[in-house]
């Protein structure tokens, strides 16, 4: 684990890693992942590279797809869910804020990678 983290910087720039918000997501895998390995890591990065190009459509995705992503917990994830199920559809990423538990830092963190699609083509309004 040590020369995991020593090699991190390394392996980061490496990758490209020249955004912050995703060498903060790259750092928490590390520190959450004590038994991670080197491909563990590429894994979970190629993952991230996946989703900044096709990201996750929130009014769509499912309970395994988010925590596969590791950005946020078991109960975000959960609030998420039961938000989109009781109210429906996000209609844009600011709604995102209302959920119960989230903070801004998750917003963005997760916008990185996900994306609120259809929104108003789905959700009936009086």
């Amino acid at each position: 684990m040590v020369l995991l983290i020593a090699l991190f910087p390394a392996w980061l720039h490496a990758q490209g890693g020249d955004d912050p918000a995703a060498a903060e997501v790259l750092e928490n895998f590390f520190r959450d992942q004590e038994n991670a390995n080197e491909s563990d890591a590429q894994q979970f990065q190629e993952l991230l590279d996946y989703r900044r190009t096709n990201p996750l459509d929130l009014n769509a995705t499912t309970r395994e797809q988010l925590l596969a992503l590791q950005l946020i917990d078991v109960i975000k994830v959960d609030n998420l869910l039961t938000y989109r199920t009781e109210v429906g559809p996000f209609l844009n990423e600011l709604e995102l804020q209302a959920i119960p538990g989230w903070d801004l830092n998750d917003v963005r963190t997760l916008l990185l990678y996900a994306k609120v699609g259809g929104g108003l083509d789905s959700r009936s309004t009086p």
